[in-house]
């Protein structure tokens, strides 16, 4: 989680230009964390709260609601962190309902849980449901699940 934050920083200064080098600065006066902290930041909160409140993420229905409520949370205190559009829109609205994203973000969020699950298929199962509250869509849980083997 920790090496994802600092990778997001040092790449802030970078997003949404077509830059290929290995020759930059790690930290520049430009350098700030985004959407992809923020949200990942959220991600930690969340397992947090399953462990302080006794397995609260304990099925789907309970996780659609806490990690939704820990999104818009997280959203809103940081507005100006970088959304995308669709995102954006979603934090401003009443919808509680995934938005069917194309995004990255469900696979920028996950490094928390890679580092809370103790088995594959609890990784697996709970990097679904963090997918699902924006991203219906199967071949982004594959790609989530893929990042969580790799960054375990």
């Amino acid at each position: 989680m920790v090496g994802a934050i600092i990778g997001d920083v040092i790449g802030s200064v970078f997003e949404w230009k077509n830059v290929k080098t290995t020759e930059f600065e790690l930290f520049s006066r430009e350098s700030r964390f985004t959407d992809d902290t923020v949200m990942t930041i959220a991600v930690a909160d969340a397992l947090l709260s399953k462990q302080v409140f006794s397995n609260l993420i304990k099925n789907e229905f309970e996780s659609r609601i806490t990690y939704t409520a820990k999104f818009k949370q997280y959203g809103h205190r940081y507005p100006h962190a970088g959304y995308g559009n669709m995102f954006n829109d979603w934090l401003k609205s009443d919808n509680q309902k995934p938005y069917n994203s194309y995004g990255n973000g469900s696979a920028m969020r996950v490094s928390p849980i890679g580092f809370w699950a103790k088995t594959i298929e609890e990784a697996m199962t709970e990097a679904k449901r963090s997918a699902r509250v924006t991203h219906n869509t199967i071949k982004k849980y594959q790609m989530k699940l893929l990042m969580i083997l790799f960054l375990d």
